[in-house]
């Protein structure tokens, strides 16, 4: 029977696990997407660019590389207006993991 117990609670636990990771991408990406919002058309094109070919910051062009750091400043900014101090802080919040 304490098998039974810990089993359903281990799958409870999942399940809360879950939860909190996909409420946290689901932050993560509403975030992105107040930050996408910022960007030029031009820059845009470049993002869609690296993402549709899957570049490495190594491939990226000078507009790439532009793009990219104005992306990285608009979703700063984001984070700020939200309350974060930083980035990270914004990202464990949402239990992304540290690279």
């Amino acid at each position: 029977m304490a098998t039974t117990s810990l089993g359903r609670r281990l799958k409870r636990l999942e399940t809360t696990l879950r939860s909190v990771s996909e409420l946290g991408a689901e932050r993560n990406s509403a975030m992105q997407s107040l930050a996408l919002q910022h960007l030029s058309d031009d820059d845009l094109a470049a993002v869609q660019d690296i993402v549709e070919q899957g570049k490495q910051p190594a491939q990226y062009t000078e507009r790439e590389s532009e793009a990219v750091k104005a992306l990285t400043s608009a979703f700063e900014l984001e984070v700020r207006k939200a309350g974060y101090a930083t980035i990270r802080e914004f990202q464990r919040s949402c239990g992304v993991p540290e690279v």
